[in-house]
């Protein structure tokens, strides 16, 4: 199945906290399709247990921040002792080839101590942080460099659509 974004786990780690910055990274499908799964490479932290989720953006027309949520996962629990996995969860989005979309993981639940997410300043794509109380267009800082995420969405591009993950909750994978 055709994916885009970073599936490869990557060496840097930064810490994604309810209610502070929020990642973002920008990548495009290679062609058209139907988005029906998401996934990150994240380890809990210690403290409060976590609902993760990942969001789609789509692109603010510029190529520099994000514009509007387009779709967002299902959500996972992440436990304190989760071990670095990969996390895939269920969601639902036509996108078009070419065109630029932004996923962001994010932490729903309030007092969410954080969860360890994967990035490397090496990868080719784009970038930035913005505060979860405000929206992207308002609060949205563009990293200096390119920036990638450990986090890509897998697509169909014809015949049926694999059935969604939502009927029975997350998943977890490993690669």
């Amino acid at each position: 199945m055709p994916f885009f974004g970073t599936n490869t786990i990557l060496g840097s780690t930064f810490t994604l906290n309810r209610g502070g910055p929020q990642w973002c990274a920008r990548y495009s499908p290679a062609s058209s399709g139907h988005v029906y799964q998401v996934s990150g490479y994240i380890a809990g932290q210690a403290g409060t247990n976590a609902n993760y989720t990942i969001d789609i953006y789509s692109d603010n027309g510029s190529a520099t921040q994000p514009g509007s949520v387009l779709a967002s996962s299902s959500d996972t629990l992440i436990t304190t002792d989760l071990p670095a996995q990969w996390i895939t969860a269920a969601i639902s989005l036509d996108v078009i080839g070419g065109v630029n979309y932004w996923l962001c993981p994010r932490l729903q639940n309030a007092g969410a101590s954080g969860v360890t997410v994967y990035a490397d300043s090496t990868i080719p794509s784009r970038a930035g942080i913005f505060d979860q109380q405000s929206s992207p267009a308002t609060g949205f800082l563009l990293t200096a460099d390119p920036f990638g995420v450990s986090i890509y969405a897998d697509y169909t591009t014809d015949g049926p659509r694999p059935s969604p993950l939502s009927s029975i909750g997350a998943l977890v994978r490993t690669r």
